[in-house]
């Protein structure tokens, strides 16, 4: 600048020496000079106002508050902007009360109530111990999902962010990158300490944390994915169970998936079966192969299965000796007393089921019938008495002497003219029926052989009817 005056002052020394034509000369080199004075007194007001308003920035995005740097920069004085950084870095330490201000909002989330499903909707939202869902422990709602606090999580926060410095807009900037990333690693690093990481073996049938998984193919998990419910591992529910074969012992099948559209299905003994009955009363069913378990209403004695809609005895494990209690029960070939053939439950007895065949004379099984119609029997029904098969049905029993131990004089014949008869100890004695009749005996299948079906009642409105080899038959 003192070389600028000094310019101007010479010149003016020129001007009153050199006449017309210096005067012009130098009038014309004082313009140039002027407008260079006032082109770099532009560019020092450019370059330090765009200086003020980077500085203003960085307070501003610090701060949070705008305002004050604004009104520093309208003073429009460099130093007085260097005083606005100044004070965006003491209120730097602002811009972490305000994030402890969002912390305190998070942790004003109420605690649930209720917590009994799995799915929630709160993100950190705490179910404490003790609440309906939480028997054992606290829980938090994590992406949805109630998990367990195991670590002893804290509800996430926000975390500070460091005080800005004085030196300008880079250094601003750096430092709310860093705050992100370590808020993003705070909000992880508490997400990740909640949820429950998969078991790595799952022997045995006890488990400790509600709801971990064992992954198929850990030890323990050969076949299917487990789950920890109720304290025991649990296959994962199957998504189809079409067929009847099951490969996952205890598996269920829930009600709705492909090949479960009427009930639930649990795998027993790797059979898709259904989930036991609520009611058995009557003798009609609807699910194939349903058990309703001993002691449901309308099984006091003894479990049933659904068999051809009809509601049976399950077999009997024992049928030692000749005297049995519930009528139509079998006693499968295999168990003890059923060395040789499967037996049946008639008129508290243990009888053989019917042959299927009876050519030629020979049979093996003592009692045993074979019925009216298979090979062998083509005119009436016959027993095995004495290693022999002979009518079951005699056409007379006149007179108290008989013959053949267990063969019948049916009423209606001969000497029978009120009751069917029986041969025992060489006596015909009159046959006692212990088996309650029928309430109803619609259709032609029956169930309990010898039980009677009174006139009067649904499905007997002309006659009294009896079951013969499983069909309902008029008493003549």
């Amino acid at each position: 600048m003192s070389r600028t005056l000094e310019l101007l002052f010479n010149n003016s020394k020129f001007l009153k020496k050199g006449g017309a034509k210096g005067k012009k000369t130098g009038l014309l080199f004082i313009i140039v000079i002027i407008l260079f004075c006032i082109l770099l007194f532009g560019v020092f007001f450019i370059t330090t106002n765009q200086q003020t308003t980077n500085t203003s920035k960085s307070s501003t995005n610090t701060s949070g508050s705008s305002n004050s740097s604004g009104s520093s920069n309208s003073s429009g004085s460099s130093n007085s902007s260097g005083s606005s950084n100044a004070s965006g870095s003491s209120n730097a330490s602002g811009s972490s009360n305000a994030s402890g201000s969002s912390n305190a909002s998070d942790t004003e989330i109420p605690n649930a109530t209720i917590c009994e499903t799995y799915d929630c909707s709160i993100a950190n939202q705490k179910c404490l111990k003790g609440t309906p869902g939480a028997p054992d422990k606290d829980y938090i709602c994590i992406n949805g999902k109630w998990k367990g606090i195991t670590t002893g999580v804290q509800p996430e926060t926000s975390p500070e962010t460091p005080p800005e410095s004085s030196s300008g807009s880079s250094s601003s900037e750096s430092s709310s990158s860093e705050s992100s990333t370590s808020e993003s690693s705070s909000s992880s690093s508490s997400e990740s300490s909640t949820t429950i990481s998969p078991a790595t073996s799952c022997i045995g049938y006890d488990c400790t944390i509600e709801g971990q998984k064992c992954p198929k193919g850990v030890p323990g998990a050969s076949d299917v994915d487990y789950i920890c419910r109720n304290s025991k591992w649990t296959p994962v529910d199957a998504s189809s169970c079409y067929g009847f074969d099951c490969t996952t012992e205890g598996q269920k099948c829930p009600k709705g998936v492909p090949g479960a559209s009427d009930v639930d299905y649990i795998c027993v003994n790797k059979k898709w079966t259904p989930i036991n009955a609520t009611s058995c009363v009557g003798y009609d069913c609807t699910i194939e192969r349903q058990k309703c378990i001993k002691g449901t209403v309308g099984a006091p004695d003894v479990d049933y299965i659904c068999v051809n809609k009809k509601w049976i005895p399950v077999d009997a494990s024992s049928c030692v000796g000749f005297d049995c209690t519930i009528e139509g029960q079998k006693c499968p070939k295999g168990v003890p007393g059923a060395s040789d053939v499967d037996y049946i439950c008639t008129n508290s007895k243990w009888t053989p089921v019917n042959a299927t065949s009876c050519l030629g004379f020979d049979c093996t099984i003592e009692g045993q019938k074979c019925p009216k119609g298979v090979p062998g029997a083509s005119d009436v029904d016959y027993i095995c008495v004495n290693k022999k098969w002979i009518p079951y049905n005699v056409t007379s029993c006149l007179g108290y002497d008989c013959t053949i131990e267990g063969q019948r004089c049916p009423k209606g014949v001969p000497g029978a003219s009120d009751a069917d008869y029986i041969c025992t100890n060489s006596k015909w004695n009159r046959v006692i029926s212990t088996i309650t009749p029928a309430t109803s005996c619609l259709g032609y299948d029956c169930t309990i052989e010898g039980q009677k079906c009174p006139k009067g009642v649904p499905g007997a409105s002309d006659a009294d009817y009896i079951c013969t080899n499983s069909k309902w038959v008029a008493v003549k």
